[in-house]
């Protein structure tokens, strides 16, 4: 059997390389692009790569700040994924901010309305025209977020 034997992997249109080693995870990105990635190829970046934000892989995953050490003592401590409303663009921007200061929270897909989820690359700031009915879904720790004086209002009166 090959990869492209595999009707579950042939139908998809996304590469994901999750290894701990960024040379094999380039190597799948070169490798199988073209076969696997049409909607989009993706890898964890490395430590180097960490370290140095201007020089991240335009097919980085998740983040600048995710590596496969992150992603796997975040699924370690925290092994849950959550859903976040988002109200604009700026709530959305604002949410990905926390997530990268907040080691143990891993963004993952946006949820457009239609509830298709789009991933979240490490230029996550790229989507544009987010509204009210999208969702961030991310690992980890629960977002501690401070509800606005609106949101306190709708639940008191149940609107």
């Amino acid at each position: 059997d090959t990869l492209t034997d595999n009707i579950e992997l042939n139908d998809m249109g996304y590469l994901m390389a999750l290894t701990g080693n960024s040379e094999i995870n380039d190597y799948a990105i070169d490798k199988f692009r073209d076969q696997f990635g049409e909607n989009g190829s993706f890898r964890l970046v490395n430590a180097d790569e960490m370290k140095d934000p201007e020089n991240n892989p335009r097919e980085g995953l998740f983040s600048h700040t995710d590596d496969f050490i992150k992603l796997m003592e975040t699924t370690r401590k925290f092994p849950y994924i959550h859903e976040i409303e988002i109200n604009d663009q700026e709530h959305y921007e604002g949410l990905i901010e926390m997530t990268k200061a907040d080691d143990d929270i891993i963004p993952i897909f946006l949820k457009s309305p239609d509830g298709e989820l789009n991933i979240i690359p490490s230029y996550s700031k790229e989507f544009t025209d987010i509204t009210t009915e999208y969702k961030l879904v991310y690992l980890g720790r629960k977002l501690q977020i401070e509800k606005t004086s609106e949101t306190k209002e709708k639940e008191k009166t149940g609107n």
